[in-house]
């Protein structure tokens, strides 16, 4: 069982979308990475049963972004001068899903913990 919709890389060619339209979820492998550890964790220090909850809250983040992909706050990406950058916070957990907004789906860049410096940790994406 795993969150989201994936696929490998980029969708090729653009299309304009509809605003109700549901988005295609694209997880970048660091992104999916980050992810796989803090399960890991949660299943290791907390149990089953939170580690359940935890994939469920993302679950649920990645249900709304492919439903709202706008839902996200775009302050960081501003910050970052990295365009169509929004940050959407895991509900119950210090976790945050950071994505791009594009007219080929939603791409989920990083999944970062809430303590994490998380401008310092994307200057290896702006690179």
């Amino acid at each position: 069982m795993r969150p989201g919709s994936r696929a490998s890389g980029r969708a090729s060619g653009r299309r304009s979308r509809r605003p109700d339209e549901r988005q295609i979820l694209f997880i970048r492998p660091r992104a999916d990475a980050e992810f796989d550890e803090a399960l890991d964790r949660y299943l290791l220090e907390a149990g089953p049963g939170i580690a359940q909850r935890f994939l469920d809250a993302v679950e649920d983040a990645h249900a709304l972004i492919a439903d709202a992909p706008s839902i996200g706050a775009p302050d960081l990406g501003r910050q970052m001068a990295m365009d169509g950058l929004r940050v959407w916070k895991v509900a119950g957990f210090p976790y945050q899903v950071l994505y791009l907004d594009g007219d080929a789906g939603v791409e989920i860049v990083r999944f970062l913990h809430g303590h994490r410096d998380v401008p310092n940790a994307l200057m290896d994406d702006v690179d």
